[in-house]
């Protein structure tokens, strides 16, 4: 609840909305506002020099407000206790909890005035002499030298030196415990794991979620400029100081789907040469000092073969889903953002055409054929989605796109959020086909998501 609850006094401040506004455009019908907002903190963390926290998915988003809950500063003890204590919290834990919070950060002018005087100036009174994620919150209050402005208060009034009442509360015994690098990045991993992870008794989170040495993206198959292309992605962990050029060759291997050579009788085919691309890291490939490098696979397909499964090797090493391959769900319908198009107007919504859609001829004309579009853009006091519509798909049969499909095409889509997404379904001769949760964030022929070289395809015969 988080996000609508913005409004109220536990959640003043300008980090809170710009926290917010920058979590909005990430969350779909598969990942929820929450989650996104626990990897925010894992994420600020790692940024800030800090440990890598674990990370679960599954949390639930909340349609409403809660009770509130946050402590304040001008709370008494006794009122701190309880609300850690509410949260499943003890109070040694509240200690150390607030010390690993108030790592990083400040205290706000123009949010606290009763604290840090002169709005207008827009200061920030900061808990440590330190920008980084480290101990020296605990030190630094240890040897008195602390400025901390919930300890000496800059205002002068007493009431609000909630750090100085929470960190002796024990005697200073759970601080001195806290006062090493070792222990606090310790403490402090177990204890941020535990806030992001407090969920209702009926939400079960996933197990911790582990790095894949090599990870599979972007699978599809589509088409470009009128002919059908199968593509995949890559993604490959390295040592920081590694060169991904270091690698020799990399291949994928695929069989066909339909036709003699189905389900690689006789022969499997390869893709050599791919792109070699920049992935995205993050503040936690930093963390584990590790680095990305994404191979890019394009090639052309026939329709009469498709794609079954496909698979990868690296200087000969296979990586094939633990020995289950990378399947292709199904191509009787394909998605083709090439021959989209959107039109980003402000403050005006954005009208897209995002559903250039195509059935196989070859199984017959769909009964019937529509887009779901849905759109989880989030923000503030807003409970997504902002979109939710289904709408019917018209054939184009002026327009040929690619051997053995026919085309099918949506009507223009307004939306007032940042994050299409649309589920494609037709029925064919009985049976319901699907595609879904496809992005619209590159849509048009010259995107450059589409614009990178053929790799070369061969195959391998076995007489």
């Amino acid at each position: 609840s988080y996000s609508i609850s913005l409004c109220t006094s536990q959640n003043v401040g300008a980090g809170n909305v710009n926290s917010i506004g920058d979590f909005k455009g990430h969350s779909s019908k598969l990942v929820s506002r929450s989650d996104i907002i626990a990897m925010g903190v894992i994420w600020g963390v790692a940024a800030c020099g800090g440990p890598p926290i674990p990370f679960r998915y599954g949390r639930k988003d909340a349609l409403k407000a809660g009770r509130s809950g946050v402590p304040e500063p001008q709370q008494d003890l006794a009122s701190h206790i309880e609300s850690f204590r509410l949260q499943g919290f003890t109070q040694k834990e509240m200690i150390a909890l607030v010390a690993c919070g108030h790592t990083l950060g400040g205290v706000r002018s123009v949010d606290f005035q009763d604290i840090v005087p002169d709005p207008s100036n827009a200061s920030i009174a900061t808990f440590d002499t330190t920008s980084g994620f480290d101990h020296l919150i605990v030190t630094q209050y240890l040897n008195s030298s602390t400025k901390n402005p919930l300890i000496r208060v800059p205002s002068g009034n007493s009431t609000f030196a909630s750090d100085l009442r929470i960190f002796g509360s024990h005697r200073n015994a759970t601080m001195k415990g806290l006062n090493s690098e070792t222990s606090f990045s310790q403490t402090c991993t177990t204890l941020l794991a535990k806030m992001i992870d407090t969920v209702p008794s009926n939400v079960h989170l996933s197990d911790v979620v582990t790095l894949l040495p090599v990870k599979v993206s972007s699978a599809q198959i589509t088409a470009i400029d009128s002919q059908l292309v199968f593509m995949a992605d890559l993604r490959v962990t390295f040592p920081i100081d590694i060169n991904p050029m270091a690698v020799s060759k990399v291949r994928m291997l695929w069989c066909d789907s339909r036709g003699q050579f189905k389900n690689c009788n006789r022969v499997t085919n390869i893709a050599s040469i791919p792109f070699l691309d920049a992935a995205d890291t993050s503040p936690l490939t930093d963390s584990f000092n590790i680095q990305f490098a994404l191979y890019r696979f394009k090639v052309q397909i026939s329709a009469s073969r498709s794609v079954s499964k496909f698979w990868f090797e690296i200087d000969g090493v296979v990586h094939n889903n633990g020995s289950n391959d990378y399947l292709i769900g199904q191509d009787e319908i394909i998605f083709v953002p090439s021959l989209g198009s959107v039109d980003v107007k402000f403050p005006q919504p954005d009208p897209a055409n995002p559903s250039q859609f195509l059935p196989r001829t070859s199984e017959g004309n769909p009964i019937s054929a529509a887009i779901h579009a849905l759109d989880f853009t989030g923000g503030q006091n807003i409970v997504p989605p902002v979109l939710d519509s289904v709408f019917p798909l018209t054939r184009n049969a002026s327009q040929v796109v690619a051997e053995g499909y026919s085309y099918w095409q949506s009507p223009a889509i307004v939306d007032k959020g940042s994050i299409l997404t649309v589920d494609l379904e037709a029925t064919i001769k009985g049976v319901l086909y699907s595609a879904d949760n496809l992005g619209t964030g590159h849509l048009g022929p010259d995107e450059s998501i589409f614009s990178f070289p053929f790799s070369i395809a061969t195959n391998i015969t076995k007489f």
